[in-house]
C-alpha cells in the first residue's frame, strides 16, 4: 500500500499542534520535508489518495 500524501499535509498537524518540539521541524521545513520519499513504489502497490477533501 501506498499512501499519496502532498508535502504540505505532512506539516499541517506540527503546525496545529503548535508544540515546542515541532519548532525545530517547522523551522526548517524544507529539510524536514526532504526526508521523505513522497515517489511512489516501483513494486506493484495499492495507491490510497490521503488529499484532504474540502469537508474534512
Amino acid at each position: 500500500m501506498w499512501l499519496r500524501i502532498a508535502p504540505d499535509e505532512l506539516a499541517r498537524p506540527r503546525r496545529a499542534r503548535a508544540a515546542a518540539r515541532d519548532a525545530a521541524t517547522l523551522g526548517d521545513l524544507d529539510a524536514y520535508l526532504a526526508g521523505f520519499d513522497l515517489g511512489a513504489p516501483a513494486a506493484p502497490h495499492l495507491e490510497v489518495d490521503a488529499t484532504p477533501t474540502s469537508d474534512a
